[in-house]
């Protein structure tokens, strides 16, 4: 009989088709884990891809704790349960992150249709999505208009990975304050997730994630999720789109879209549960699709800023209140496809917003 080294729930609460969706698990395992084959399976005995990972604590420092990477395919309101055991077959990673680091240009992943470039900075050097360059220069991640430069390590070390993390550890210029960066990269999805974090936050902090998109046509698409979803067009006309939410006021989010200055649309969420699936939007061309989910809002987030404008120029800006007290985490997810209709969410980040529910049973 295999020895159970961990059993896993995974509860799929939102009505959404999951397809080889990357989940991640905290687990406690024995010393010894290594020093056998082991694998992980599904209720049918089907072979699931996974990798085990140490978790890294600053300082050269390590837990005790391993997180456990996996992909799953789940119907809508799927209920499944996942063992991780010693001689089970272990499944092969389809189309795994080629995962090259160096000190000078962080992570470099590359897969048969998507490949990205992560700086130290926890800022996106470089997009390719089946042949087509998706940026014309870095992204960046600032502080009150100072840019973050920091240093940084890569968890994991074999060179075929189902998942990969950049973390980044320093100070702004001219600021002692520190922060910390992650990014994510899944082999599954052809997204970046990158959580900020500033160690000490000052009341009224302004934090911008900036991504130059390379864009070629002259006319572009875009979406918002909030209230359902608000369409618009940016072109000579219309060079600018700004989707603006404040908080903390009655109701919980008020927002507008305004194009080219002119407020068009106006709305609120009444609670911060009707407002998560609402954090995303869409800026689509000719033959490239972005879609960007907010994966992080900061307590005492008081203004959340997306603007986008037709030169390709994606902004989120997130300012703090007067009440701060640290540490404050913001969030973003980036998706890069091509080839997407701009009626259609066929990059819909609801599902990065709200992904099933995982559980670590009692093996």
């Amino acid at each position: 009989m295999s020895e159970v080294l961990a059993r896993i729930r995974v509860q799929e609460m939102h009505g959404i088709r999951r397809f080889l969706y990357p989940l991640r698990a905290t687990l406690l395992l024995p010393d010894d884990t290594f020093d056998s084959d082991f694998g992980m399976v599904d209720e049918e005995g089907q072979a699931v891809p996974f990798q085990i990972s140490p978790i890294y604590l600053g300082d050269d420092q390590w837990s005790q704790d391993y997180t456990c990477d996996f992909a799953v395919s789940l119907k809508p309101f799927a209920d499944q349960e996942y063992v991780l055991a010693a001689g089970k077959e272990k499944a092969q990673i389809g189309d795994p992150l080629q995962v090259t680091s160096s000190a000078a240009d962080a992570i470099n992943s590359t897969q048969q249709k998507f490949s990205i470039a992560l700086d130290w900075d926890g800022a996106i050097s470089a997009v390719t999505y089946d042949g087509l360059s998706h940026l014309r220069q870095p992204s960046a991640i600032s502080r009150n208009g100072v840019v973050v430069k920091t240093e940084g390590s890569s968890t994991g070390d074999t060179e075929e990975q189902l998942a990969q993390s950049v973390l980044s550890a320093g100070i702004y210029p001219a600021d002692k304050c520190g922060c910390r960066s992650q990014v994510d990269i899944t082999a599954c999805k052809s997204w970046a997730t990158i959580t900020h974090t500033l160690e000490q936050p000052k009341p009224g902090d302004e934090i911008v994630f900036t991504l130059p998109l390379a864009v070629t046509s002259p006319t572009l698409t875009c979406d918002f999720g909030v209230g359902g979803y608000v369409f618009g067009k940016l072109d000579a006309n219309a060079p600018e789109i700004v989707w603006r939410t404040e908080f903390g006021h009655a109701p919980y989010a008020h927002w507008s879209v305004a194009t080219a200055g002119r407020v068009d649309y106006l709305g609120s969420a009444d609670t911060a549960e009707v407002f998560l699936p609402q954090r995303w939007f869409h800026l689509i061309d000719s033959d490239k699709a972005l879609a960007v989910a907010i994966t992080k809002l900061p307590d005492d987030c008081r203004e959340m800023t997306v603007r986008l404008t037709n030169a390709g120029n994606v902004t989120v800006t997130f300012r703090l209140g007067t009440t701060v007290t640290g540490p404050a985490e913001f969030g973003v997810c980036y998706h890069f496809l091509n080839n997407v209709p701009a009626i259609a969410a066929a990059t819909n980040p609801q599902s990065i917003l709200l992904p099933p529910v995982v559980e670590v049973l009692t093996p």
